[in-house]
């Protein structure tokens, strides 16, 4: 919302729509016109799209139920993802960004199992799949 701001103070000629782009086709709608501008987290490699500058950063964040047992922490590492199935987005989503966010193993070599599928994140599917702590 704040990038949305700044740039209808400086184009104020410009009608802005917000829209959610699920993960199972990330780049579909920029691709067919559908969108003009996108907003995405990098990295993004994509030899058809031009990539503009860092707007700004976001924490990420580790989803689980209350009842997982990281859940009461205040922070996890890497290593922690093996302690649970991660759950895991359709074959559509890039292989470069599953493997930054869904890595394989941890950094120490500890495999990483994955979980269920599910089409759209973090909507319902996603949220439904987590309380149920199938992932």
């Amino acid at each position: 919302m704040r990038a949305r701001d700044v740039f209808t103070d400086r184009r104020p000629d410009c009608e802005v729509e917000i829209r959610e782009i699920q993960f199972n086709g990330p780049y579909g709608p920029l691709r067919t016109g559908e969108v003009d501008l996108q907003i995405s987290e990098f990295p993004v490699r994509e030899p058809d799209l031009t990539q503009g500058p860092v707007l700004f950063e976001e924490p990420r964040a580790l989803l689980v139920p209350s009842t997982h047992p990281p859940a009461g922490r205040e922070s996890v590492c890497p290593a922690d993802l093996a302690s649970a199935p991660l759950i895991t987005f359709t074959a559509e989503f890039p292989v470069y960004r599953l493997d930054l966010h869904l890595p394989a193993r941890t950094p120490g070599g500890r495999p990483i199992a994955r979980g269920p599928v599910v089409r759209y994140w973090p909507a319902d599917q996603g949220i439904r799949v987590r309380a149920a702590g199938r992932g």
